[in-house]
């Protein structure tokens, strides 16, 4: 269990030996729910390093998961939540079955105007005796 502390730039939980904050990663964020949850410092959390990545897994009491950004990120002087939380699911993830956008009918696939391919039956393998 991590316990989750405050300093000037806000709060952050120690993972792995990463201090993770809350915040939206490019190429994750589209993805993964990386709001701050309304925790607060002393709060107890599950949290582990991801590793190969420059993130962290923040879980809750509740089961809820959060993915928050590594802190020796640069280029994150305003971190923003352009998302609405209650468009991910338990697991942290973005479900799409929420999000209030019509696509429309699907495009039926056409056939194809390729004539089939032949078939051609194997070689047989020789084979050889020796006397």
């Amino acid at each position: 269990m991590a316990v989750v502390k405050e300093d000037a730039e806000g709060i952050f939980v120690i993972a792995g030996g990463y201090k993770a904050r809350p915040g939206n990663v490019a190429g994750y964020d589209h993805a993964y729910r990386m709001d701050d949850a309304g925790l607060k410092a002393g709060d107890r959390v599950k949290a582990a390093h991801r590793g190969g990545t420059p993130t962290t897994k923040v879980r809750l009491e509740s089961g809820q998961v959060l993915i928050w950004h590594h802190d020796y990120l640069p280029g994150f002087q305003k971190r923003t939540f352009d998302y609405e939380p209650e468009k991910f699911n338990k697991k942290g993830m973005r479900d799409y079955s929420l999000v209030d956008v019509d696509l429309g009918p699907r495009p039926k696939r056409q056939k194809s105007e390729q004539a089939e391919p032949e078939i051609i039956a194997p070689r047989p393998i020789p084979v050889h005796r020796v006397r």
